[in-house]
């Protein structure tokens, strides 16, 4: 027993020197030149980054994207990524004033070192406005955010407003009061409405500055010069113009104009809708061919005429807008004009289709606009407005690392809408005569213009730094603006006095809006994985107006401090996490103002809004998912109260909020087919509120009964959305065939915020699909073009030609409504009065581009 004892001592103790031998030998091989490592699987890539004639750049930053490794070239632009498993990788070269490289290379087994050299070229400098740095966000930095390139809106355009082009992201809802997309259309994202969304153009401020809504119908086909669009949903990074409580839509129509080109658009479809757009590029003029960047004149143009009858009775719109653009691009900075507008004239289907007659298929379309004239409807019941936008654009590179935009804007609009009214009380128009009254009959039929006549202008400003790392940006932005809104009506024609009272004003009313808006935004990598985002916004405002009934000046001012918070996180592999936490201010708008009085003016919003979410992206793979809750105080919305003076107004509901979870993902399942998917899953909610509701008696008297209302659905926020697309370019037709299929499902949604299901829209189903062929065009010396492709001839051109059919599966579905509650005693009991906006049945739309 003692002896083997002792061999198993003298076996473990030669075990243990032998195990020691080799592990100091695996060391030493580590460290040789000359061995091959334990860790051979460690690999490095390194190299050199310079400018495009030899000289170091020192400072460049060098990122793997599947790993999230990241390094920084030393003073002699050498760099050193180390730890690399054997595989592929993309590194992405970045350096402040050159265009960023993107390089893939192999990391071989037993390979210790990849040698990789880079020449990055000079970035020309670019004028895109100032939401490029000031508004914009990168994508899921600081929330959630999608965006759109001119491809892509293309792709989808079919002559219908913007807000159809935006129906396929996440939250998004839309809604046109004529049925088929063109015209007045509105849109909402996560039930929040359009005078809570902020639009900005080029940076300048879009929304009307007192109802705080943009009319989309006064920029008619605007999209076919937009060059990209962001929306951020939530509140957002800091932005110009009015608050942001639901989103911010980023529109920029500014691109490079290197290349001269002509495009024709032309189409037609379903309600006599016509279409046609022709826009003209020069490309750069006196353009030196030895200019180290590009410099010169360029010149844009467009102009578009769009024609519909609508799916609603009488629901017509006359649709012209223009684009113009001229600019001079220097060595180091760029000065630009931008001149764009549009003339609309609809026929106003605003009132909605009634009740009774919305499951009817005879009155389904029936527009009640125009039928107060006896006999047929009023032929020129219409809003008739033009809208012009001018701005100036001025971008200098300061340095490497500094650059300065300035802009000057100015809009104006005027125009007005017509109506038929008949029994109207003459001293109500100031067209009261003794003389008239004697019979005891102080009504009149009459026709009426309201008109609006206003003045936008102001400044903005941006001044961006980036370190030459990237790791460190800062943006200190703001801008001024004034509006002048005049208000009036006219009576053109009274039916009592046999002639015509053309330019009687029977009110006027003049409202001054200031606004003074600064933020500072700041980004920071730490650790190479980990970003921070830090958002400081002070906006003053200043509104001078008068209240309706009391002919009383009245002024309201505001001083709003805005500050959001946001963090990235890296995981690798194209995955990132983020969160953010913001408080914003708003004040009311035109309507909650002047329908007020002294004692009852309305208080600003607040909201507190908290977004965490993760993204993965990759080339087969992106998927998103956030998770949001919208903190409410003082949130404005209808309860039936009658104010002091009369009029139903807004009131301020102490509590409120929107929350939910928002799922993305896009799928490239093989090189010519694509899916697509998003859903809203929400609850939306206001804790506590008294509704009002009128109460009519027997005997001809009238009062409100208050209803306590408790955890009752916010209108308009339907608890799930779901869309879903598909994109199919067969490979075997050498993709010039192009199918799009979309569908959407909505769920509930009430009209009102008392939770009745009695006033609610119901769910619906809409799908769409589109089918598509391109061909690009070929220059040959015996015609000016020709299809076949062939080797060694130049292409001019390209040729698309589309079908595409809305409504697909002929769905009968409502977007929008309103509703009046009342009780008539007796018997009592609650009673609506419902107005509905049907959407076209099937429908269809034909039409093409071509471009040289």
């Amino acid at each position: 027993m003692k002896n083997r004892f002792l061999s198993v001592v003298l076996w473990d103790h030669a075990l243990a020197k032998s195990t020691f031998s080799i592990l100091c030998f695996t060391a030493l091989l580590s460290v040789s030149p000359f061995g091959q490592p334990a860790l051979m699987a460690q690999g490095v890539i390194t190299g050199q980054i310079t400018d495009a004639e030899g000289e170091p750049l020192p400072g460049a930053y060098i990122k793997v994207l599947q790993t999230g490794q990241v390094a920084t070239a030393n003073e002699t632009g050498l760099y050193r990524v180390e730890g690399l498993e054997p595989g592929i990788y993309d590194l992405r070269f970045s350096f402040v004033g050159f265009k960023p490289e993107l390089r893939t290379t192999r990391v071989k087994a037993g390979t210790a070192k990849t040698i990789m050299h880079v020449q990055l070229k000079e970035e020309v400098i670019q004028l895109k406005g100032l939401e490029v740095r000031a508004n914009r966000v990168e994508l899921a930095q600081i929330g959630p955010a999608n965006a759109l390139s001119r491809e892509e809106l293309t792709a989808s355009d079919d002559a219908r407003d913007l807000p159809y082009l935006l129906q396929g992201l996440a939250s998004v809802l839309v809604t046109s009061d004529a049925g088929a997309g063109v015209g007045y259309t509105d849109l909402r994202v996560r039930g929040v409405d359009a005078t809570r969304i902020n639009v900005t153009i080029n940076g300048i401020p879009l929304n009307d500055a007192e109802s705080q809504k943009v009319y989309w119908v006064d920029l008619p086909d605007i999209v076919s010069s937009v060059e990209d669009l962001q929306l951020q949903r939530g509140l957002g990074s800091s932005t110009l113009g009015t608050g942001a409580f639901g989103a911010n839509l980023n529109l920029s129509t500014l691109s490079d104009r290197n290349k001269p080109r002509a495009e024709l658009r032309l189409g037609g479809g379903s309600f006599n809708t016509r279409r046609a757009t022709f826009s003209y590029t020069s490309g750069l003029l006196g353009h030196r061919a030895k200019a180290k960047e590009p410099e010169g004149t360029f010149l844009y143009g467009r102009f578009s005429r769009i024609l519909s009858d609508g799916y609603i009775d009488r629901a017509s719109s006359d649709l012209r807008s223009y684009y113009a653009e001229a600019g001079y691009r220097f060595a180091r900075a760029e000065l630009r004009f931008v001149a764009f507008g549009g003339h609309e004239r609809t026929y106003q289907a605003w009132y909605g289709v009634p009740a009774e007659y919305i499951d009817e298929p005879d009155l389904r379309t029936y527009n009640p606009a125009g039928t107060e004239k006896p006999g047929e409807p009023y032929p020129d019941e219409v809003d008739d407005y033009t809208q012009q936008h001018y701005q100036l654009f001025y971008k200098r590179q300061l340095s490497r690392n500094w650059y300065l935009n300035l802009a000057a804007h100015y809009t104006k609009g005027f125009g007005y809408y017509e109506q038929y009214k008949a029994e109207q009380q003459l001293d109500a128009y100031g067209l009261l005569s003794p003389s008239v009254c004697q019979s005891g009959d102080c009504t009149t039929d009459l026709v009426r213009r309201r008109w609006l006549d206003n003045d936008f202008y102001g400044a903005v400003w941006g001044l961006h730094y980036t370190n030459n790392s990237g790791t460190f940006n800062l943006s200190w932005a703001g801008g001024v603006n004034r509006y002048d809104g005049l208000h009036y009506g006219e009576v053109i024609w009274a039916q009592i006095y046999g002639l015509s009272e053309k330019d009687h004003r029977y009110y006027e009313d003049r409202a001054v809006k200031s606004e003074a808006n600064t933020f500072v935004k700041v980004t920071y990598t730490v650790k190479d994985r980990l970003s921070l985002q830090a958002d400081l916004q002070l906006r003053q405002m200043d509104y001078a107006y008068a209240y309706r009934q009391l002919n009383q000046d009245a002024r309201a001012s505001h001083l709003f401090f805005n500050p959001k918070l946001g963090l990235t996180y890296e995981l690798g592999s194209g995955s990132r996490l983020f969160a953010f936490v913001a408080h914003a201010q708003r004040e009311p708008n035109r309507n909650d103002y002047v329908d007020a009085s002294p004692e009852s003016v309305p208080r600003p919003e607040r909201m507190m809004d908290y977004e965490l979410g993760f993204r993965q992206m990759n080339q087969k793979l992106q998927f998103a998912l956030t998770l949001y809750y919208m903190d409410y105080r003082d949130q404005l919305v209808l309860s039936g109260k009658i104010n002091d003076v009369g009029e139903y107004t807004r009131i301020n509901v102490a509590r409120s909020y929107r929350r939910g979870i928002e799922a993305e993902a896009g799928w490239m399942a093989r090189e010519d087919l694509q899916l697509s998917l998003n859903a809203t899953l929400s609850d939306n909610r206001i804790r506590k509120f008294d509704e009002y509701v009128d109460v009519y008696t027997e005997l001809g008297d009238y009062y409100q009964e208050v209803f306590f209302r408790e955890n009752t659905p916010l209108s308009f926020s339907p608890a799930l959305i779901a869309k879903g697309g598909l994109q199919w370019s067969p490979s075997f037709l050498k993709r010039a065939w192009t199918l799009r299929f979309f569908s959407q499902y909505v769920s509930r949604q009430y009209i009102d915020n008392s939770g009745d299901e009695r006033a609610s829209l119901a769910p619906y189903w809409v799908s769409e699909a589109r089918i598509g062929w391109s061909r690009d065009l070929f220059a040959r010396s015996a015609a000016p073009f020709n299809f076949p492709g062939a080797a060694g001839r130049e292409k001019i051109g390209s040729l698309h030609l589309f079908l595409q059919v809305n409504n697909l599966f002929n769905a009968l579905y409502e977007t929008n409504a309103w509703a009046y509650k009342y009780i008539v005693q007796p018997p009592g009991g609650t009673q609506y009065l419902l107005g509905y906006y049907p959407q076209a049945e099937r429908n269809f739309v034909v039409g093409g581009r071509i471009g040289f």
